[in-house]
């Protein structure tokens, strides 16, 4: 049976980066000010940025039969679930203060891209949580309970 997929662009924190990026660029280019961004500051900044534009343009998440499966980026930083140890799904609206990328939740933990809309997976034996935020929590909600059902 095909697999669920998802792909959520993070569209506000690369809103917030590019501009940041292009400023120091602008900055080390002009030289501008008493004490001007030296080369291995420049390359430091650029190498950074290039590393948080791969690890976390965006998040994908991918239900099959047997796991979901939560990755940011290129794919490095990921998350697989067992299907098994899920006891139950429900929707959520996650509140602003959870914010976004990889975090600490009362209860378990959070994985998000942008937006405040989600499913919370309640695990079996522990009864910690995983939040997986999406842009669409029913239609990844309807797929995990398909799946569990089986």
């Amino acid at each position: 049976m095909a697999g669920y997929r998802e792909f959520q662009l993070g569209s506000l924190g690369l809103a917030f980066l590019i501009p940041i990026h292009i400023l120091l660029n602008i900055l080390y280019l002009t030289q501008l000010g008493t004490r001007p961004i030296g080369l291995n500051d420049f390359i430091f900044i650029n190498g950074m940025c290039v590393l948080i534009y791969l690890f976390f343009y965006g998040m994908t998440i991918t239900v099959n039969n047997e796991r979901i499966v939560v990755s940011f980026g290129i794919g490095i930083i990921k998350r697989s679930i067992a299907l098994n140890k899920i006891s139950s799904v429900d929707t959520v609206k996650n509140p602003w203060y959870y914010g976004w990328g990889i975090r600490f939740i009362p209860h378990g933990i959070l994985y998000n891209i942008g937006g405040s809309h989600g499913v919370e997976l309640r695990m079996n034996n522990t009864g910690r949580v995983i939040r997986i935020g999406t842009k669409n929590p029913a239609q990844l909600r309807n797929e995990i309970s398909r799946r569990l059902s089986k």
